[in-house]
């Protein structure tokens, strides 16, 4: 540090006053005024810092304690009731959109085309419909659009459904919830011209239809709105014979029914413009259990040699059976016993009339029962002619059936069946209803219980 340099010079002391007596000691005087300092003299240059002496020796560590045992951990604390789940805050603003790498065509449905690609498939939504293939229909909620090729061979299909199961899965009935299938159609309002599943065809060529239904090999089959090998056209065909010819009946064992039809009232019915119905058998061609009506008569067509030529049954008001036959009188008498089968149709005596076929008396029938008769030449003649006889009976089953009767010669019965009869084709005019009520057959409206429908809600 440099010296101190020179105090400023001191200021003039002012002039002694005279002395004066002294009196008694006055009030301290105020303070002079402190004179003005003196400037600072300029410091001195500052000196050269001396070297830094060595630095001493560390000192030697002390040696480490040991660490004591780790004492028990205390029971966990009661944990504390959660509190209240506080408001959820304002959601933020939407980020901007992702970048995509797929591009496609709008309506299209998506799909994979690579690991991390994607673009369109076959499948169309536009909101409304859905479509495969093709562009998408309001008609149709889903449309499938199928242009099959030749060269991928047969049993091809727009639309397949296929059904299996785990172990046999029997449906209960035929009701809509009560069958299992591959396929179904459900209309659940049966309006005018509607269908739960409707199969259309143009039937271009033959052997072709609007809807089959076949045993898997195709051993029996169905078909509705069907065109056959000769182009002829049905609206419901059915077939059950396989591989088999016709002409002859077969030699191996046989099943199987072309159609069946089961009615409450009326299994079936048939009526055609030319020809109401057509039916063939080698064993017989028709079997009918109960009584048969015709309006009309009955024409049987018996092949003879060359020619074919039409007999008409006998017709009668009654139940009848014939018998006839011949045999000759000896020494004038006669007995003819009915064979079983005749005797037995037999209701009561039959009507017999014998005639001679050669030189006698005359005859007579001298008694006569559900056996047979005895006849005898006149005026105890003994002739042995031969005579002819014919017997005529009242069936056994010749029961009253006036019911039956009385409703099919009503006046009015055949023109009321022929409109029950009418074709749905025709849609200018509509059916006449049939139907029966514990007594009788009705032709007029039907009662409301049973044309009603009863339906679960939707």
């Amino acid at each position: 540090i440099g010296a101190t340099g020179p105090a400023g010079s001191a200021g003039l002391d002012g002039a002694t006053g005279a002395i004066g007596a002294t009196g008694p000691a006055g009030s301290a005087g105020l303070d002079g005024a402190t004179g003005p300092a003196g400037s600072n003299g300029l410091n001195g240059a500052t000196g050269a810092i001396g070297a830094t002496g060595p630095a001493g020796s560390n000192g030697l560590n002390g040696a480490t304690g040991a660490i004591g045992a780790t004492g028990p951990v205390g029971p966990a604390g009661l944990n504390g009731a959660t509190g209240s789940t506080g408001a959820t805050g304002s959601a933020g603003s939407t980020g901007p959109a992702g970048a995509a790498n797929i591009t496609g065509t709008t309506d299209y449905v998506a799909k994979f085309t690579g690991t991390n690609t994607g673009g369109n498939s076959t499948i169309r939504d536009n909101g409304t419909a859905v479509s495969i293939n093709t562009t998408p229909n309001v008609d149709y909620r889903l449309y499938v659009y199928d242009q099959q090729l030749t060269a991928d061979g047969d049993g091809q299909a727009s639309i397949y459904g296929y059904r299996t199961r785990d172990s046999q899965n029997s449906g209960i009935s035929y009701a809509t919830t009560g069958g299992n299938s591959a396929v179904r159609g459900y209309n659940y309002w049966g309006d005018l011209y509607t269908f739960g599943v409707i199969g259309t065809s143009y039937n271009d060529y033959t052997r072709t239809g609007g809807v089959m239904g076949a045993q898997t090999s195709g051993t029996y089959w169905g078909s509705l709105g069907y065109k056959n090998s000769a182009s002829s056209t049905y609206g419901v065909y059915g077939s059950s014979g396989y591989a088999s010819g016709a002409g002859l009946l077969p030699s191996a064992e046989a099943i199987g029914i072309g159609g069946g039809f089961f009615g409450n009232m009326i299994g079936s019915t048939s009526q055609g413009e030319v020809i109401g119905q057509i039916n063939s058998g080698e064993l017989f061609a028709q079997y009918n259990s109960g009584n048969v009506y015709t309006y009309g008569q009955n024409i049987e067509l018996v092949k003879t040699e060359g020619a074919v030529t039409p007999v008409y049954a006998v017709t009668s008001t009654e139940a009848i059976v014939y018998s006839k036959g011949s045999i000759q009188l000896v020494n004038g008498t006669a007995h003819v016993s009915f064979d079983n089968e005749y005797a037995m149709l037999l209701g009561d005596s039959p009507i017999v009339t014998a005639t001679p076929n050669g030189e006698c008396n005359g005859l007579y029938i001298a008694s006569t029962d559900e056996s047979g008769f005895v006849v005898k030449e006149l005026m105890n003649g003994s002739s042995n002619a031969t005579i002819s006889w014919i017997a005529v009976g009242n069936r056994v089953d010749n029961n009253p059936v006036d019911r039956a009767i009385e409703m099919v010669t009503a006046s009015d019965f055949e023109r009321n069946l022929q409109q029950v009869l009418y074709s749905d084709g025709n849609i200018e005019g509509s059916a006449k209803a049939i139907w029966w009520d514990g007594t009788t057959i009705r032709f007029d409206e039907l009662p409301t219980h049973l044309s009603t429908v009863e339906r679960s809600e939707k």
